[in-house]
């Protein structure tokens, strides 16, 4: 069987020249900046320890784009973005929400944001997200922390307030998990840590290589692990049309003899592609994550996409059809709704009507998130 992928390869550079001219200006990436408002409604819940303090820090790898969505009548792509620093707007509406309610002689509470995302979606009705993971500590010794939980959900709201307010609900949510964990975790004796320790501990994590390396290794991903290592074991691979528009992987054995395989993901010509439901999705990196190409501002983009324009223009059948398809070119737009690629991993959002459009990779898990 002849390999597809190295045909493929050559026709590639051929055809990007020839479209080059053809190509389209790309205009200048859109934003929409998230808003929290100046005077939210809050309160500790009743019932509580009395809290005397919250302070907020967030870790995040990019904390100034924060998810995307979609912008005006034209269905164009927006990047959601803070243009403060994020920690401060954190602290500000903490204060703003729960400073009424401290009492003196309360627990002092501290956060550690590690992940903040958000996202939009319009079906039958529209839809916002806030994807929130967060370390939550409690002094019970003056200076000294103790973590009582993390906090890792999605939000969904119907609300219209923007993402200002799913910031606050996020927020809420955390103030109760910290309390309920504290209440049940009374009078157990653990070490606490200072917080600047704590900050310190969470920056000087490793990255992985997959972040870190200066190119990636060719090959196939035979798991999620191999991608985050950038070490592929999989060199000797074909592909074959699975159905129209669909795609599959075989490995080539000793004796001519071939598998059938499932891989994460695959680089050819230094780039990254993730294998989703039988079709090749561009990747690439932006800071700390792997956001689906398309997303990423064409002139900022690495992967342009030309093998997948090699396979479009020089092989006809189900296997071009299958992998453009499996481009995210009009995930958002789209009003069929078949090309968007859907969160499906959010155990309480199991409707594809309301479940989240996936924009990046998970990198606790490689599945699609937003």
């Amino acid at each position: 069987m002849r390999t597809i992928f190295l045909f493929a390869l050559s026709l590639s550079v051929f055809f990007a020249h020839a479209q080059k001219d053809k190509i389209k200006p790309e205009p200048p990436e859109e934003f929409v900046t998230i808003e929290m408002s100046k005077f939210p409604i809050a309160d500790i819940p009743r019932n509580s320890i009395p809290v005397a303090d919250i302070r907020i820090v967030q870790v995040l790898k990019d904390s100034m784009r924060l998810g995307y969505t979609v912008k005006g009548m034209g269905a164009s792509v927006a990047t959601l973005r803070v243009t403060e620093p994020l920690t401060e707007i954190l602290q500000r509406q903490v204060k703003r929400m729960y400073k009424h309610d401290y009492e003196k002689n309360g627990v002092e509470i501290f956060w550690l944001v590690k992940w903040l995302r958000f996202g939009a979606k319009s079906d039958a009705l529209s839809y916002s997200y806030a994807n929130l993971c967060a370390d939550a500590y409690i002094s019970r010794t003056p200076g000294l922390f103790t973590k009582v939980c993390t906090v890792d959900t999605v939000l969904m709201s119907t609300e219209t307030g923007g993402f200002g307010n799913d910031a606050e609900n996020a927020l809420r949510v955390l103030l109760k998990m910290t309390l309920l964990a504290e209440k049940n975790a009374a009078g157990q004796q653990a070490e606490g840590i200072s917080i600047d320790r704590i900050i310190r501990e969470a920056k000087e994590q490793p990255e992985a290589p997959v972040l870190t390396a200066a190119g990636y290794k060719e090959g196939a991903y035979l798991s999620f692990d191999e991608f985050l290592q950038n070490n592929p074991s999989l060199i000797n691979y074909e592909s074959f049309v699975v159905k129209k528009k669909k795609i599959g992987f075989v490995k080539n054995g000793e004796n001519g003899q071939k598998d059938t395989i499932q891989i994460w993901g695959l680089c050819k010509a230094g780039e990254i592609y993730k294998y989703h439901n039988e079709s090749l999705i561009p990747i690439e990196k932006q800071g700390a994550h792997f956001i689906i190409s398309d997303y990423v501002q064409k002139t900022n983009k690495r992967n342009q996409n030309l093998f997948l324009i090699g396979l479009a223009s020089g092989i006809t059948g189900g296997l071009a059809g299958g992998l453009i398809a499996g481009t995210a070119v009009g995930l958002i737009s789209s009003s069929a709704n078949n090309r968007q690629i859907l969160v499906t991993t959010i155990p309480h959002i199991t409707k594809p009507g309301k479940q989240p459009i996936g924009t990046c990779i998970n990198m606790k898990d490689g599945e699609f998130t937003f």
